[in-house]
C-alpha cells in the first residue's frame, strides 16, 4: 500500500509518480469482453489493415484507465479524483503474444504526470495536474488533465465535493389516494348483448342460491 500523500508535501512542478504499462492482444480481448467494446480494430488483423491503421490498436478507453489509476495511485486512499479529462492523439499498437501467456519483446508505455497548481477552495485542497502517455519511442500519444482533493495535516478528513441540490431536476411525485377496488363481473359474453335484463328467480326455501351447496 503507497503512503498516504498530503497536500502540504505537494509542490507545483513536482513529478506525478509514474506508472509502467504494457498492452498486449490478449489484454485487449479481456478489455473488450469487460467494457464492452467489441470494435474489430482492436482485435481483427485483417479489418484494421483495410481501415489503414496496420494491425490491431489499443482501446482509447484502456488508456484513459491507465491515466486514472495513476492519478488514483498518486493521492492514496485518502484521496479524491474530482475532476478528469484526456485525449487520444495518437495511436498505440499492443505487443503480440509470443506464448498463450507470454508476449513478445516490445515498447513499455509510461504514464507520467506534473504538478500544475495547489490550492485551497471551498475548504478543499486541490491539486491540478498534467498527465499523458508515452509510447516506447518517448512520444506522447495520451495527454489529459486532472484534479484530486487531498487531505491537509491541518485537517485530515477529506472534504468531498458537493452541490446544491435545491438547482437539481428532481422529478414531481404525485401520490394518489386509494381507490375502491371494482367488484367482477363475470366473463364477457361474445355477440350481441340483449338490451334487456332477465330478472334472477327466487330460490326456492332452504336451498343455497350458491352453485355447488
Amino acid at each position: 500500500m503507497a503512503k498516504q500523500l498530503y497536500w502540504e508535501n505537494v509542490e507545483v512542478g513536482g513529478e506525478v509518480t509514474p506508472l509502467s504499462k504494457i498492452a498486449t492482444t490478449r489484454m485487449l480481448v479481456k478489455w473488450a469482453g469487460a467494457s464492452g467494446d467489441f470494435n474489430p480494430l482492436h482485435y481483427d488483423a485483417a479489418f484494421a489493415a483495410i481501415q489503414g491503421v496496420g494491425s490491431p490498436i489499443v482501446h482509447g478507453a484502456l488508456k484513459r484507465q491507465w491515466l486514472v489509476q495513476l492519478m488514483t495511485d498518486w493521492m492514496g486512499e485518502q484521496g479524491t479524483l474530482k475532476k478528469f479529462s484526456c485525449s487520444y492523439r495518437a495511436m498505440d499498437w499492443p505487443r503480440k503474444m509470443a506464448t498463450p501467456m507470454t508476449p513478445e519483446d516490445g515498447e513499455t508505455w509510461q504514464c507520467k504526470g506534473k504538478v500544475a497548481k495547489k490550492y485551497v477552495e471551498g475548504g478543499q485542497h486541490c491539486v491540478d495536474c498534467d498527465i499523458w502517455i508515452e509510447n516506447g519511442k518517448g512520444e506522447v500519444t495520451t495527454p489529459g488533465t486532472a484534479t484530486v482533493i487531498l487531505p491537509s495535516r491541518d485537517t485530515p478528513t477529506v472534504m468531498l465535493p458537493t452541490r446544491d441540490v435545491s438547482k437539481s431536476k428532481i422529478p414531481m411525485i404525485t401520490i394518489m389516494p386509494p381507490q375502491q377496488p371494482i367488484p367482477y363481473a363475470g366473463p364477457r359474453r361474445k355477440g350481441k348483448v340483449s338490451s334487456r335484463t332477465r330478472r334472477a328467480r327466487p330460490a326456492p326455501p332452504g336451498v343455497s342460491t350458491i352453485r355447488g351447496l
